[in-house]
């Protein structure tokens, strides 16, 4: 069976989805910015000041490179056409979101404002979910996923 990177036979929506999985590694590992930042003030959020902020910190951490290894072989395995990789990657889309979410819900030890957290990663991190969760991508990762 042949490995690829990038399955050109792919619907279109698919394809960006892929790309952009591979941007969000891309961008992380030159930019050190897989979301640390919003990972950990969101662990910050949730840990309520219980747990020191270093602890946060961390977690928030090891959630970016999680997201950045998730990313990665979420892309992988979508152009490989395996059903794991988009479940995986509409997990990875989510993910942004959802500390969004809770930085604005929970936000400790204030709430952000919309303004602070609305920018341009969280504009391709919006784009990403829909494109993994378009029609096209559904109904073709329904049939030709294994």
């Amino acid at each position: 069976m042949e490995r690829r990177f990038f399955n050109p036979s792919q619907p279109q929506t698919m394809q960006v989805a892929v790309f952009l999985l591979y941007a969000n590694v891309v961008v992380a590992l030159l930019f050190r910015s897989g979301g640390e930042g919003l990972f950990a003030a969101a662990a910050n959020s949730v840990l309520r000041g219980d747990a020191p902020y270093d602890a946060a910190t961390l977690l928030g951490n090891l959630i970016a490179v999680l997201f950045v290894i998730g990313s990665a072989g979420a892309a992988y395995l979508i152009a490989n056409e395996k059903r794991i990789g988009w479940r995986l990657g509409v997990v990875v889309a989510a993910a942004p979101l959802v500390a969004t979410l809770v930085v604005l819900t929970i936000g400790y030890p204030r709430r952000a404002s919309l303004s602070n957290v609305i920018d341009i990663g969280f504009l391709f991190d919006v784009a990403l979910l829909a494109l993994l969760l378009h029609k096209q991508t559904r109904d073709y990762e329904k049939i030709w996923f294994k």
